[in-house]
Formats: C-alpha cells, sequence, structure tokens
C-alpha cells in the first residue's frame, strides 16, 4: 500500500505495520518517528496512531491486522494470563518502533515472511499455521521486552481526551457536528477545543471529518460553530 495521510486513530486489533519501501513518519500514542524501508511498527489495541508521508519521499508499506482473541483461549491460560494480556494492558514493556539492530529483529521479520507466504499461497489448514507463527512473533516481542519509559500522566490524558472526539465524531458522522457539544464532552471552551485540536492535526478538526467522511461513503460533514 502506498502511503496517504492516516489521521489519528485507534482499533481493537493488534498491528504491524511493515515498511516496504521509501519513508514516513508514523506517530503511535503521540511518539513520532521517522520510518524507513526495513522497520517494523507494533501497535496494540487502543493505542492512537497515525501515518504521514513525508513531502520528498513515498512510502509503500503492509498492515497485518489480528484480533488478541486468536491468541486467547476461552478459558484462562498461562499464555493468556501470563503474557499476552499483560502485554495489552501495559504497552510500555515492549518496543513499538523496530528497526533492523532491534534485538530479535531477523527473528521478528521471518515471521512475518512465513505468514505472507502462507496467506499468499493459502494451503489447506494454513490458518492452523499462520497462527502458530502469531504466537511465535509473540515470543520473540514477549522474550525480548524493555523497562521503557511510561507516558505521563498529563500525556495519557490528552490521548484520553482525543479518543473521547475522535469516537463522538465517527458515532456522529452523518449529523451536523455542533463544536460546543464536542468541547463540552472533554470539559473544554469552544476555543480552548479548536486550539487542541489544531495542535494535534495542525489544520483543527476538519481533516478528521474529511478522513471519517471518505471511510463512510463520502458523506459530507457539516459543522454547527
Amino acid at each position: 500500500m502506498s502511503a496517504k495521510s492516516v489521521l489519528h486513530h485507534w482499533h481493537n486489533e493488534m498491528e504491524l505495520i511493515v515498511i516496504q519501501k521509501g519513508s514516513g513518519i508514523i506517530s503511535v500514542d503521540f511518539i513520532t518517528h521517522e520510518v524507513k524501508a526495513g522497520d517494523i511498527v507494533f501497535v496494540l489495541p487502543g493505542q492512537l496512531h497515525s501515518i504521514k508521508q513525508k513531502k520528498e519521499a513515498r512510502m509503500e508499506y503492509e498492515n497485518i491486522l489480528f484480533q488478541p482473541s486468536m491468541l486467547l483461549c476461552g478459558e484462562p491460560d498461562l499464555c493468556g494470563t501470563d503474557f499476552i494480556l499483560p502485554l495489552m494492558e501495559n504497552p510500555a514493556t515492549i518496543q513499538t518502533f523496530l528497526t533492523p539492530d532491534a534485538p530479535a529483529y531477523e527473528s521478528l521479520s521471518g515471521c512475518i515472511r512465513k505468514i505472507d507466504n502462507l496467506c499468499d499461497s493459502r494451503p489447506k489448514g494454513y490458518q492452523l499455521a499462520v497462527k502458530g507463527w502469531l504466537f511465535q512473533l509473540m515470543f520473540y516481542l514477549v522474550s525480548n521486552q524493555q523497562t521503557l519509559k511510561q507516558p505521563s500522566q498529563s500525556h495519557q490524558k490528552h490521548m484520553d481526551k482525543l479518543k473521547t472526539i475522535l469516537k463522538y465524531v465517527e458515532e456522529h458522522y452523518n449529523e451536523p457536528l455542533i463544536i460546543e457539544d464536542m468541547a463540552n464532552l472533554i470539559h473544554y471552551s469552544k476555543s480552548h477545543f479548536m486550539k487542541f485540536f489544531q495542535n494535534t492535526y495542525e489544520y483543527g478538526i476538519h481533516p478528521v471529518s474529511q478522513s471519517l467522511s471518505n471511510e463512510h461513503g463520502g458523506k459530507t460533514f457539516s459543522f454547527d460553530r
């Protein structure tokens, strides 16, 4: 996939973003890195992330998304309770941006290649092998966990406020969006709310509305200021 601007969003799936060509800018929970061919970005459920194209470069990348439930049994088991669930609850224990010099990079990229090849060829029962390689991938991530800096309380509050607004906009994409109503959701004045969004998105809330409009079949957003 060629990169276009993908504004901050989150979802309930785990995601691997594999940079195949060129370079660009990716943000995860407002930690921003320039990425280039060969880099891998690991996004946990609920993490806010965005992709931005650099003016002077073109980036191509692959997205691999999967539900954490694929790795969890119906009944509590050691893999889930001791490794998978704690990982999702504390994302600061793993390295989000993985470069070729990162520990276990070759092993991780090898798992991704195996998954890609299986999904391309789709032999009978390939889903079993894909699940196995996902477990192997999680093993390499967990076994190379680090003690990373925890996000500050103000940083977490900023993300929570943005999630609240993004969720509201998505749920009301086919209705007029009233700035005061959205500001009240996060206990901001109208002017503070507009500044909050402009600081996050550079151009304010309108790019968010356009992005969601495209996702929902091109419906047009309107604003009642």
